[in-house]
């Protein structure tokens, strides 16, 4: 689907402590799976880069609630102006919130890894 490119200021989501500290949040749980990863505890994962978000990985990258994660991407999806059914991309994501870009990415393409570890208590590594 295209993606929605107007250059249009947008009033971000989450206010800029917020944005701080959600940003220093993915980057903690990005460096917990790169470590977590380098001592073989969870498995090495060489994952296409996500070009999209999904209400399912706001829970998982940013910490909130299911319902929380349902209006952010309502919000989203009112500033961009997209349909119900349109892909909301990184960048619009990024955009309409207020967060870092790479720090979103780099969240989505490692932290499911954390949640392969924690539902597979069998799949981990015992030293």
């Amino acid at each position: 689907m295209s993606e929605n490119t107007e250059d249009a200021p947008v009033r971000p989501y989450f206010n800029p402590e917020e944005i701080e500290r959600l940003n220093k949040f993915m980057n903690r749980k990005w460096n917990l799976v790169i470590r977590l990863q380098g001592e073989g505890k969870i498995p090495s994962a060489c994952r296409i880069p996500r070009c999209h978000v999904q209400r399912k990985d706001l829970p998982m990258i940013l910490g909130v609630s299911y319902s929380e994660a349902g209006r952010i991407i309502a919000y989203v999806r009112e500033e961009c102006k997209l349909k119900k059914r349109q892909f909301i991309s990184i960048k619009n994501f990024c955009r309409a919130t207020g967060l870092d870009t790479h720090e979103v990415q780099r969240s989505l393409d490692m932290c499911p890894m954390l949640h392969y570890w924690k539902e597979n208590p069998d799949k981990k590594k015992v030293s």
